[in-house]
């Protein structure tokens, strides 16, 4: 497997720019997510790092060779070494599965015990061993697109490329499939980059996620940083319900964190605002805790929905006319109408 480093890389359609001065780096053996809402420019830069789309400048290098550089040089997908998996599978119905994982290696014109020892590695690694002799009509849709990811291994490809391959997926095999693709990461060692709209998938898959926006990059971090630490007011309400608050800085604290208020009250909280300064205040559901109205600490709030999830709630309660927290607190009796108390346990002020 190699590493794969993009530099400055755009690419428009027309006056538009689907990818806007991208740079990105993935070691050898990483697990890269693209991530973002739909439109975002994610399965375009997929598609750059495949060959399928020809930059409007930038530089690809995958491993020690240039792919696009700025004199001209445009490797073709063919001569590339990316595997592919795509969401709908494309596989040919009326071959077996032995023959559709060993279908591209006898388009580059690699025959007899090579081909079928690697249809069998592919094969296993997958965990589909001895069912080479099956038609894609006969398995599941998780075992078609197992299908598919080992036709890709079966190349023996420097990076593999997954553009939203559990999309056609209902919960259940999703599940099962991101174990399948933790298992496979883990058991190969290869180079992965991932694209999806789903940030759960993301979360529990990649080693770093890209969350892009408008063509750009907007932060580039492992998931636990893109949560706890969100750069900007995108990312904060795109990853994990986050909601962000404007608030007024009101002192440091020694041990780095810093005191904010909302309304009447004072809050510890990380990240840092000067005194008397407004800031944004990302704070997610799970960060908050539902006391009794009029509870020391406590914003004063009106509870307008609650949704019942469970071990939780999920709860929209009303601070002001023009603030609504979402909350989301384990086994909460309280109805709709009820006045509560409402205490921030967590937050991080937006940079900038």
């Amino acid at each position: 497997m190699a590493d794969l480093k993009i530099t400055s890389v755009w690419k428009h359609f027309g006056e538009d720019a689907a990818v806007a001065e991208v740079s990105l780096a993935a070691m050898s053996g990483e697990f890269i997510a693209l991530l973002g809402p739909s439109g975002c420019g994610k399965t375009t830069l997929l598609r750059l790092i495949a060959g399928f789309e020809r930059p409007t400048g930038g530089h690809i290098r995958l491993g020690d060779r240039d792919m696009v550089d700025g004199n001209g040089l445009f490797v073709p997908p063919e001569h590339r070494r990316v595997g592919m998996v795509f969401q709908s599978y494309a596989l040919w119905p009326h071959m077996n599965v032995a023959e559709n994982v060993g279908y591209p290696l006898r388009v580059r014109g690699l025959r007899g015990a090579e081909a079928n020892r690697r249809i069998d590695l592919a094969l296993e690694q997958v965990g589909l061993g001895g069912l080479g002799d099956r038609r894609p009509a006969n398995l599941s849709g998780g075992q078609r697109q197992r299908v598919a990811l080992a036709r890709c291994l079966a190349m023996e490809p420097d990076i593999v490329l997954l553009d939203e391959p559990l999309a056609n997926l209902d919960a259940h095999l999703r599940e099962s499939m991101q174990h399948q693709f933790r298992a496979f990461h883990q058991t190969t060692g290869a180079t992965m980059v991932y694209v999806t709209h789903d940030q759960a998938e993301a979360m529990a898959l990649a080693d770093r996620i890209a969350v892009m926006d408008k063509g750009r990059i907007v932060q580039l971090a492992p998931p636990p940083e893109l949560y706890d630490r969100p750069a900007n007011e995108m990312v904060a309400r795109f990853i994990g319900r986050g909601q962000v608050v404007t608030v007024t800085g009101a002192g440091e604290q020694p041990d780095g964190k810093c005191l904010v208020r909302i309304g009447e009250q004072v809050f510890s909280v990380r990240g840092h605002v000067d005194v008397g300064q407004p800031a944004q205040l990302c704070i997610r559901p799970e960060w908050m805790t539902i006391a009794e109205a009029g509870a020391e600490g406590a914003i004063t709030a009106r509870i307008q929905a609650r949704t019942y999830r469970g071990p939780v709630s999920s709860l929209e309660v009303a601070v002001s006319d023009d603030l609504t927290l979402s909350a989301e607190v384990p086994g909460y009796a309280g109805q709709i109408g009820d006045t509560v108390g409402v205490l921030i346990r967590d937050g991080w002020v937006l940079p900038g």
